[in-house]
């Protein structure tokens, strides 16, 4: 039985590598990648950049990317409150030397009113102007252009000025020819939220028509939304890890993405447990906990799944690193409990790693648009060194943030009750 055990683990390790290997060269994002999103006051706002970040750092733990901020409220194509489309692509994206850029325009420029097919004229001129300098720029830079997000329309009375989202279509429309034309990805980030906002609608009628409050803006709940459409528009997957053990047998019967050692059996089976990621944080609001348990955002994103077969038809008690996490039936467990849905240490280690997130994203935007912007600094003495202490700070921050998302190991115990 030792030497069945010590086989098992060992197949289970080596399949768990080439698993993570596999699904890191599937995604997107790559190694070394840095990322820019370029857009109005929807990505300024962080509320889908934050999420995507946050998934990337906690599933690929070990893939160093760079996420920078760029968004700017009010913004059109054209530009706007710091500096016009030009200035905006050299100095809040060229400078930043980026592998991977996002653009997500539309929501202004549709002017908030009924179709005008001389400013979608507008904005096609301009996003293939910007398209073009950013071929000059940043000429290294894969594009990800992004269908406008929607103006909800769907989860309260329509709005008195006809159907806005309808106008945002056509810009999303005129967005994907400009891709197909500059080899570009297209993200969809309407239409599956506007899925995700009808089913909301449907069960939670409280909680959708408050994802986007002003119709526009999303809450971080809403923005949950937003970044799983992006996430899944870059070949995202759901596995953070899963484990298959027979407790008769006291063996692993498969893993993907994890590493297990010590399994034992007695009163209570236990084993130690590594896994190669961590569970995507949410963010601590009532609202995100009810996105998370009636779209699919769980199920396509966040799936940490513990199978145990062979165990007494009793209630079962998990404990993790000694602390109880959960009181679960043998046959849920036989048929795989995510423990992503649960508070368990991992859960609680994406948590801070969102923290940080957040952290270093609030000191981006300090330094851009509260020090760099202000026109009259530049050439007062010191101005360097504020900046220079700001980047400081942030890298910081971010190697925290990383070295916050290193998976450890934990011991697991599931005790007959």
């Amino acid at each position: 039985m030792v030497r069945r055990t010590v086989v098992a683990l060992t197949f289970s390790a080596s399949a768990s590598l080439v698993a993570t290997q596999a699904h890191a060269n599937a995604f997107f994002l790559h190694a070394g990648d840095t990322v820019v999103f370029l857009g109005d006051s929807i990505t300024e706002g962080g509320a889908y950049t934050v999420p995507v970040e946050d998934y990337v750092v906690t599933r690929y733990p070990h893939m160093p990317v760079r996420f920078i901020n760029s968004g700017v409220g009010k913004d059109k194509i054209s530009g706007g409150l710091a500096g016009d489309m030009r200035e905006r692509l050299d100095r809040d994206v060229a400078a930043f030397h980026p592998t991977v850029v996002t653009m997500m325009f539309g929501m202004n420029d549709g002017g908030f009113r009924s179709f005008d097919p001389h400013a979608l004229d507008t904005f096609t001129t301009g996003y293939t102007a910007a398209l073009t300098t950013l071929k000059t720029v940043a000429p290294h830079a894969r594009l990800t252009l992004i269908r406008p997000s929607p103006y909800d329309d769907f989860t309260r009375a329509q709005w008195t000025g006809g159907d806005y989202n309808d106008v945002l279509i056509r810009y999303g429309d005129q967005v994907t020819h400009l891709a197909s034309q500059s080899d570009a990805t297209v993200a969809d980030l309407n239409a599956p939220v506007v899925s995700d906002l009808r089913r909301l609608a449907a069960v939670q009628p409280d909680v959708a028509s408050k994802l986007f409050p002003d119709r526009t803006h999303p809450v971080p709940a809403g923005g949950l939304l937003l970044a799983k459409a992006l996430l899944e528009a870059w070949g995202a997957t759901a596995l953070v890890s899963s484990v298959d053990i027979d407790a008769r047998g006291g063996v692993a019967m498969s893993t993907a993405n994890a590493q297990l050692r010590a399994i034992a059996r007695g009163p209570a089976l236990s084993w130690d447990q590594l896994d190669a990621a961590l569970p995507m944080p949410l963010p601590d609001d009532a609202m995100s906990k009810v996105v998370a348990s009636t779209t699919d955002f769980t199920a396509s994103l966040n799936q940490q799944i513990l199978k145990v077969t062979g165990l007494p038809e009793r209630r079962i008690q998990l404990s993790i690193d000694g602390k109880a996490v959960a009181v679960l039936d043998a046959a849920d467990l036989a048929d795989g409990v995510n423990l992503a849905a649960l508070a368990t240490p991992m859960t609680a280690q994406a948590a801070d790693v969102h923290t940080l997130t957040l952290a270093h994203n609030s000191l981006r935007m300090t330094r851009w648009r509260r020090v760099q912007l202000v026109k009259t600094a530049a050439g007062v003495a010191g101005y360097k060194q504020a900046l220079s202490a700001i980047d400081l700070a942030e890298a910081s921050i971010v190697s925290l943030q990383r070295e916050i998302a290193q998976p450890q190991w934990h011991h697991f115990e599931l005790k007959p009750l």
